[in-house]
């Protein structure tokens, strides 16, 4: 029970923000269960390493969570991780930082909001290095698909000849134009009108 007290603040404070940001009520959920996920990595990881690890590894898994969120309903993944990145914000440092500077602890204030930097440092490095996979894995599948649509057989023509895809192709859309006309005559330009009889003035000069 003391272990889920923790995801259950985690979660309600992400719908209280989610609420106040006006966020739709169908991503509510999502975004408290993004914060819950990142709240557990980032006590299993303060439990087994450094803070500035645990927060890496919670931001981590809170943008890759928005990201597939995003892909499946269709909606931006910084909705999510705007709401569920909040419960790891360092805010205690920032308090315990101005908190030194105001009792004269200069020491004290400097390394309070060291750590703090280190921990917001982690959190942005954790929050890239997740956009950064789901952006290498979304422009591997669009290489893949362009690839294997590149690579299916074309239909020959009823003649036996390799149907062209394009302009400028063999056998593509402007393949026969020009093949007709005489050599020597130029052909007549867009927008250009016939030449036609002499008028009055003409005939009478």
């Amino acid at each position: 029970m003391s272990h889920l007290l923790p995801l259950l603040w985690a979660a309600g404070g992400t719908v209280g923000f989610a609420l106040l940001f006006d966020c739709k009520l169908r991503d509510v959920p999502l975004a408290a269960v993004g914060a819950v996920l990142g709240w557990g990595v980032y006590s299993l990881a303060l439990e087994a390493g450094s803070p500035k690890t645990a927060f890496f590894a919670a931001a981590l898994v809170i943008g890759l969570w928005a990201e597939i969120v995003a892909v499946v309903v269709r909606r931006p993944a910084s909705i999510y991780i705007v709401c569920a990145i909040l419960p790891i914000v360092p805010g205690s440092g920032m308090y315990q930082t101005m908190l030194e500077s105001v009792n004269g602890d200069l020491p004290g204030s400097l390394q309070a909001g060291f750590e703090t930097l280190m921990a917001a440092g982690a959190i942005a490095a954790g929050l890239a290095v997740s956009s950064a996979i789901s952006r290498l894995l979304s422009l591997s599948s669009l290489g893949r698909r362009f690839r294997l649509r590149w690579r299916l057989p074309r239909d020959p023509a009823p003649d036996g000849r390799p149907r062209g895809g394009g302009r400028g192709e063999p056998g593509g859309q402007d393949a026969g134009k020009g093949r007709d006309r005489p050599r020597g005559q130029p052909g007549r330009r867009r927008g250009s009108q016939p030449a036609g009889p002499p008028d009055d003035f003409a005939q009478r000069r």
